[in-house]
């Protein structure tokens, strides 16, 4: 989720104020996760935490590029077909842990 932008839009001190749009990218966003937390589970990873704009997964390290690469396809391919977006800038960022061991 664009959080500044929803920030801005929900502040009554910015030029572009609107609770309505503010209010519909949040809509959007849990749209996503939530769509994204059940292509996850199909896929047979668990899911350990999310929040508004973040979703935790274990994955096998070596998996997590793919999965990443093939979510965001799947998501961007969800909202152009149900909203007709022609162009998205919509990417998954993908941040992963190898291991650590502690002693």
């Amino acid at each position: 989720m664009p959080q500044k932008l929803q920030e801005v839009l929900v502040s009554p001190y910015f030029k572009w104020h609107s609770r309505v749009l503010a209010a519909k990218i949040t809509e959007l966003a849990r749209e996503g996760l939530t769509l994204l937390i059940g292509k996850v589970k199909k896929l047979g990873y668990p899911v350990i935490y999310y929040d508004t704009d973040s979703l935790i997964i274990k994955a096998i390290f070596d998996d997590c590029e793919r999965l990443s690469k093939n979510l965001t396809i799947e998501l961007e391919a969800c909202f152009k077909t149900k909203y007709g977006i022609r162009k998205s800038y919509l990417r998954l960022e993908l941040a992963y842990l190898k291991s650590i061991l502690f002693f």
